[in-house]
């Protein structure tokens, strides 16, 4: 990744890489070389370069110290950070001479005095920037007897013209017994201009040389092929010679280049034509674009041992020539764990090869808090002889630390078990303080993370984090088993809004977060390809994400033709867990000829698995030229993907680039994914999406789509519903419920409307209810309930998303003369403002409203719901029961939750005005599925936007990507007012996306306006990208200055039946694009009654649009009273019995109450007739 980018606190980003390895060997082999008679040299960034004898008088330079140094003598660095101009060169006049970092270089009096590697990190960096050369960091040529102990090389930059050249932190040439002890190799680059030729080793190159590697950290380095060329080994690469690693991690390193390149091997370790061995090596999320993702072997030998190579990319160890042995190692989650030809002997493989054969085995390695072993794991004891035997048994596979002294176990062994430290962190703490428990607390994550190790639990009280006393990102780099806990997911907030940076980033195994909300993150770069607004977990295994929520995150790509990942979170290389977590409101975002791909989260290879979690209202979006922009909520590149009982609502993926964007929900490219809301992307390797007892709804555009490629894409026992267009691409489908019909009749699905209630509960005559494969318990499901009333799931399982309780029967009482320091739970005790109902409300919770009118100051505008699902407000009756925003300058009310009903009210006095984002003047709804306004009245509220040429949305109701009813009521007066240059849609509601059906409703006397050059303004009833209908309502005297007064589909769909849309500004019904259709309706007095294509049917159309055909007439409707907005029908209506005979309106209701069929058939328009029904007249006498 970016280290080295820049300088900007590298020093303390080094604090962070140690390992928590045990120094053992590496004290032992200092003390080897120290011989008795060679000099001691120092070197300090503020030494005074005299005689170099001690701190004080230390060179300056590491060069300069190496360039006097002989043989037998050492030279001791200050845990310092030494930018460079020029490469390091170690030549070989300094044979038998030891290179010691991590020195305090504080006392002369005691020399060399402390030293703690960790505390005091000795780093060589190249110096960034535009002018600064590309060079290795430390070249040693012709070395013998050297030791290079406790030193970091990062930032190196090597640009060759020449092929073959490499080893972008070190390069290492024709030495002997050259030992790197304890050092850390990260965020090197090397690469190759021009086209053609071969470049090696982005962090090390060894070259025809004899090297001993321990106890190190080689990560994030990189080598990179140019057009027609060659990349090979992004860690390290091994040219001739011997190279022994042993006790390392080798992590996050890339072998890639341009997309003609030829060949770009051994993510981790390539080796051509030298001897290898890996000896209790830990090789993940490294990633090679061609092969051999951990290790490739050209040529020559290459030997493993007790390694775990685990979540690499595309693939894990590559033979393509020489031998290559694995013993007693563990390969998984790496794609094709093994290819071409490997001798293989007591490891488990997840592919299984040779398994049964040679003490090899395939079963699920149990790996906990990162790549430890849990006790049942059948890795334990699994290898072939004792631990001793191969020096492991000081080290452990377990967290407790226990020894493995028996035989020997499968993998990587750690120096120690986790620890059991804690630290405290609270808005009233210090960072002075130990923080070791709550009345000592630290008052800073960062200052927490920067103190803990292995295993260390930081404890978050309530509060909010922010750049005022956090330095973001805050960094987990090697700790471990690192654990922050917040109180929970509310109350605990790590807010990065306003820094400019992402809130976290994670390169450490089993690192745990629980109970936090990651918010605010804002990641921008110009790289290639990067992401992570909130959280980037990069090269990782174990990691748990729990009760969280990441919302409000962004990452953006500046510049030209890169690929953005993650608004929300990018897993790249990792294994990561999410569970009951929410990802909310992030937004990926691409540039001018890129890529936007996850915006709520992406991962990159690796495995990501989410349980029990919503995804809704995220965004992936691209520029005009966007080449695609797939996945609003979920993306996989590459990796495995597992979504199991989750919701994917209001999520999007758009360009205006058509065709270039899919996948609102899921999108899968050269992956695998099951889920749905999630596009699955390019598969190089074998990758896989899969998504069970999901439900995905009211996306935008698509739910969920699998590009070509050899990728699966696998959807089960879920529902599709209200996504556009719900699958696409090759998407492997069984027991679901779809709403486009996709595979209906096939392997148990079906497509039947799945009757969600209160959310995503379903009804008890839910088509969808015992309808699924296998039974609830089998999929771990049988605690869970899809009942309101919290039954739990107990036979054949249900289809879709699961709760883990029902809807609470709780109830509370609001009264103009009730008091808030009441509890509210019945009329006695009332409540004095809906503003404290809504803090106390539970799921389920009804409000009862007295009559009066609630309003500004008592109550704070906007009256929020959101966090619970099922709340009803429930006013006395819409003449007596007022909520009244006047004088707050806010909308009233800003709906995000599910399952919200409003009764009986009238909501009026909404007035939001704001340069940007001035939608939904009176109620905003976003991103909630089954939100109904029963007999309400919705009058005199404004949005208005003052930002020239932005659009404003919605005066009176605005609902996006939400799934709304709207039933029995008046929406009168509400005005919607763009600037300049602007656009105003809808100015009694407007449903962007997601889905609405109204019913028995009057849209009268809404204004939409905006200043003389503002464009594309439309009233009473605006639809962008949903799917609405209307049925039995009025439109009557709505205006604007500028196309239809009464309805417009600007795109999605729009359907009116038995509408009547009367005396509005021309045209009374418009469609820019999209489809439209109207039966049933009436349509008169509108000027230009009907505009654009609009489908037409069994109608009375004044301008006799499709007269004599598709049973429309163009003839006096006769209403009562015209002039005084009775558009009731008399008795001799040319449009009685005249309608299209439709079922479902047989038992409806038409705009009065009135049953709808009173003659023989229906009547046209939203009232029926009192005209005489056809047949036999008898006359008594």
């Amino acid at each position: 990744m970016a280290m080295r980018n820049n300088y900007d606190g590298l020093t303390d980003r080094f604090h962070y890489m140690n390992l928590g390895l045990h120094r053992t060997l590496a004290i032992l082999l200092s003390a080897l070389t120290m011989g008795a008679h060679g000099a001691n040299w120092y070197v300090a960034t503020n030494g005074n370069n005299g005689a170099h004898t001690s701190w004080s008088s230390a060179y300056t330079n590491i060069q300069d110290a190496l360039s006097a140094a002989q043989s037998n003598d050492t030279i001791h660095v200050a845990g310092h950070l030494f930018k460079l101009t020029n490469s390091v060169r170690w030549l070989s006049g300094a044979s038998h001479v030891t290179l010691r970092g991590g020195y305090a270089a504080t006392n002369d009096a005691v020399l060399p005095g402390t030293r703690d590697p960790d505390r005091w990190p000795t780093v060589l960096a190249r110096r960034y920037g535009a002018s600064a050369p590309y060079f290795h960091v430390m070249t040693v040529d012709r070395v013998t007897n050297g030791v290079m102990d406790s030193v970091t090389l990062t930032g190196g930059y090597k640009n060759s013209s020449v092929g073959g050249d490499g080893g972008g932190g070190l390069d290492v040439l024709r030495c002997q017994n050259l030992r790197v002890v304890s050092c850390i190799v990260t965020g090197n680059l090397a690469t190759k201009g021009g086209t053609y030729g071969e470049v090696l080793g982005g962090g090390i190159r060894t070259t025809n040389s004899t090297v001993l590697v321990t106890n190190s950290i080689v990560k994030f380095n990189e080598a990179r092929g140019c057009s027609g060329g060659y990349a090979l080994g992004g860690g390290l690469a091994a040219i001739l010679g011997s190279v022994t690693v042993v006790d390392t991690v080798i992590s996050g390193n890339k072998a890639w280049g341009y997309l003609n390149a030829y060949g770009n091997d051994g993510g981790g370790v390539y080796n051509k034509n030298g001897a290898v061995r890996l000896h209790n090596c830990l090789v993940t999320g490294n990633r090679a674009t061609e092969r051999g993702s951990a290790a490739a072997n050209a040529s020559g030998t290459m030997n493993l041992s007790n390694c775990t190579l685990a979540n690499n990319a595309r693939d894990g160890i590559f033979r393509g020539g020489g031998t290559v042995t694995a013993t007693n190692s563990i390969l998984w989650g790496n794609g094709d764990d093994v290819t071409g030809g490997i001798a293989l002997a007591w490891c488990n493989i997840q592919d299984g090869d040779s398994n049964g054969v040679k003490g090899c085995i395939s079963v699920e390695p149990k790996f906990q808090r990162g790549y430890y072993l849990a006790a049942d794991s059948l890795c334990v004891n699994a290898g072939t002889n004792n631990a001793g035997d191969w020096g492991l048994s000081e080290r452990t596979t377990r967290t407790d630390g226990t020894l493995d002294t028996a035989r020997v176990d499968l993998g990587w062994h750690y120096a120690g078990g986790l620890g059991s430290l804690e630290f405290h962190v609270s808005p009233s703490g210090t960072d002075t303080n130990t923080g070791l428990d709550w009345a000592h607390a630290l008052r800073s994550v960062t200052a927490a993370v920067r103190l803990a190790g292995n295993g260390t639990r930081i404890n978050l009280a309530s509060g909010t984090y922010n750049p005022s006393v956090e330095t973001f990102p805050i960094s987990v780099i090697n700790k471990t088993g690192l654990e922050l806990v917040g109180t929970n997911m509310v109350d605990t907030v790590l807010d990065a809004t306003g820094s400019g940076k992402r809130a976290l980033f994670v390169s450490a195994d089993g690192v745990r977060l629980a109970g936090i909300t990651v918010k605010g993150g804002s990641f921008t770069t110009a790289d290639k390809e990067s992401g992570g607004g909130g959280l980037l977990v990069h090269a990782a295994g174990g990691v748990v994400i729990a009760s969280s929520t990441i919302k409000e995150n962004t990452c953006t790509m500046s510049g030209t033709y890169g690929v953005t990942h993650g608004g929300g979170m990018l897993s790249w290389d990792s294994d990561v867990l999410v569970t009951n977590c929410t990802v909310s409101y992030n937004k990926s975002q691409g540039c001018s000829g890129g890529y936007a791909f996850g915006g709520g989260l992406s991962t990159l290879n690796g495995h990501l698995t989410v349980v029990d979690s919503i995804i809704k209202q995220n965004e992936a979006l691209g520029a005009a030229n966007a080449t695609y922009v797939w996945g609003g909520g979920l993306f996989n590149w590459g990796g495995v993907v597992r979504l199991h009982n989750g919701v994917l609502t209001g999520n999007k993926a758009y360009t205006a680039n058509p065709g270039k964007d899919s996948g609102s929900a899921i999108s899968d490219y050269a992956g695998v994914i099951s889920v749905s809301s999630l596009y699955h992307g390019m598969n190089r390797g074998t990758v896989r999406t899969a998504a069970g007892n999901c439900t995905i709804v009211n996306n935008s555009l698509h739910g969920v789509r699998a590009s070509p490629g050899p990728g699966t894409l696998a959807v089960t026992n879920s529902i599709l519903w209200s996504n556009g267009d719900d699958v696409t691409g090759s998407v492997a489908l069984v027991y679901c419920n779809v709403e486009d019909g996709d595979n209906n009749g096939t392997n148990g699905c079906f497509s039947l409307d799945p009757e969600l209630t209160s959310g995503y509960y379903l009804a008890d005559d839910s088509p969808c209810v015992d309808t699924g494969t296998n039974t609830a318990s089998y999929w771990g499901l049988g605690g869970y309930t899809t009942r309101v009333d919290g039954s739990n799931d107990t036979g054949r399982v249900d289809i879709g998303w699961h709760y883990q309780q029902g809807l609470g029967s709780y109830e509370l009482y609001v009264s103009t003369t009730g008091d808030d320091g009441f509890a509210g739970t019945n009329w006695t005790t009332a409540l004095r403002t809906i503003t404290t109902a809504l803090t106390k409300a539970l799921d389920g919770t009804r409000i009862y409203l007295a009559a009066g009118s609630y309003t500004h100051p008592s109550e704070t505008f906007p009256l929020t719901i959101s966090g619970v699902t099922g709340v009803r407000i429930i006013g006395t009756n819409a003449a007596t029961t007022v909520i009244n925003a006047a004088g707050a300058n806010k909308r009233a009310i800003s709906i995000a939750a599910d399952g919200v009903r409003l009764e009986h009210l009238t909501i009026r006095g909404g007035n939001l005005t704001a340069a940007n984002n001035a939608d939904g003047g009176g109620i905003s709804v976003v991103g909630c599925n089954d939100v109904q306004f029963l007999s309400c009245v919705i009058t005199n509220n404004l949005c208005n936007e003052t930002l020239t040429g932005a659009v404003t949305r919605g005066g009176g109701i605005h609902a996006m990507n939400s799934s709304l009813t709207v039933s029995d009521c008046r929406i009168v007066n509400n005005q919607a007012v763009s600037g300049s240059g602007g656009k105003a849609q809808g100015s009694g509601l407007c449903v962007e996306n997601g889905s609405a059906v109204i019913s028995r409703t009057r849209f009268a006397a809404n204004a939409a306006s905006g200043w003389a050059n503002a464009t594309f303004i439309g009233t009473a009833l605006y639809n962008v990208g949903g799917v609405v209908r209307v049925d039995n309502s009025l439109f009557s005297r709505n205006t604007t200055t500028k196309l239809a007064g009464g309805v417009y589909n600007e795109s999605g769909t729009m359907g009116l039946i038995n509408c009547t849309v009367v005396t509005n500004s021309s045209p009374g019904v418009q469609r820019a694009g999209g489809t439209f259709a109207v039966t049933n309706g009436i349509l008169w007095w509108n000027g230009d009654d009907v505009s654009g294509t609009v489908s037409v049917a069994f109608c009375d159309i004044e301008d006799g649009d499709n007269n004599g055909m598709d049973g429309c007439i163009s003839l006096n409707p006769l209403f009562q009273g015209p002039a005084t907005n009775d558009f009731r029908l008399l008795k001799d209506t040319p449009c009685g019995n005249r309608g299209k005979p439709i079922a479902w309106l047989a038992d409806a209701l038409d705009l009065a109450g009135d049953i709808r069929v009173k003659g023989g058939r229906i009547d046209m328009g939203c009232y029926e007739s009192d005209a005489a029904s056809g047949g036999t007249l008898f006359m008594l006498r």
